[in-house]
């Protein structure tokens, strides 16, 4: 841990060596085993706990707590190869990555002047935009065939025709 420490005050000053950088990374390492393990057997004493005193091992829960806690902390950031940290600064780099990764980005457009499309008339286009009327529906109706349905309700056109017909399918 002091080595860990040691090789953070370098990089404070600016002078790490990129052999230095690796070591760091590798202690790192080792120290994340070392406390998984730890949390491993911290579990297997409350499981012996919870065995001979019963439900009321609160140890491991809050041990638990502080260790996720340790783990999913950001404390310093590598950003374009230089090291930020403190909170504030941690903060304000993660604000802008994601201020950044999320912005709304202009696209190059492709341009289609000249591109003549086909269009409605302005009669369809009343035709398409007016009320429906009952003999439009009617006519529709009888248009279907008697054994489709055209919901999940089960009724088919059978059943509507009779309804829309006064009787008549």
């Amino acid at each position: 841990m002091s080595e860990i420490e040691d090789i953070d005050s370098k990089d404070d000053d600016g002078t790490l060596e990129e052999e230095l950088r690796v070591r760091r990374l590798v202690l790192l390492i080792e120290l994340k085993g070392i406390e998984e393990k730890d949390m491993t057997m911290i579990k297997q004493k409350s499981h012996v706990q919870w065995a001979e005193k019963g439900d009321t091992n609160s140890n491991f829960f809050h041990s638990t707590i502080r260790w996720r806690k340790v783990s999913n902390d950001l404390t310093c950031l590598n950003v374009d190869g230089a090291w930020c940290d403190g909170p504030i600064l941690v903060k304000s780099q993660v604000k802008n990555h994601f201020e950044n990764r999320f912005a709304l980005q202009l696209r190059l457009r492709i341009s289609i002047d000249g591109v003549q499309f086909r269009s409605l008339s302005m009669e369809d286009n009343d035709i398409l935009c007016r009320d429906i009327t009952k003999h439009e529906i009617v006519d529709a109706v009888r248009q279907c065939s008697c054994t489709k349905s055209p919901g999940s309700d089960g009724y088919n056109f059978h059943f509507i025709k009779k309804q829309l017909g006064g009787g008549r399918a």
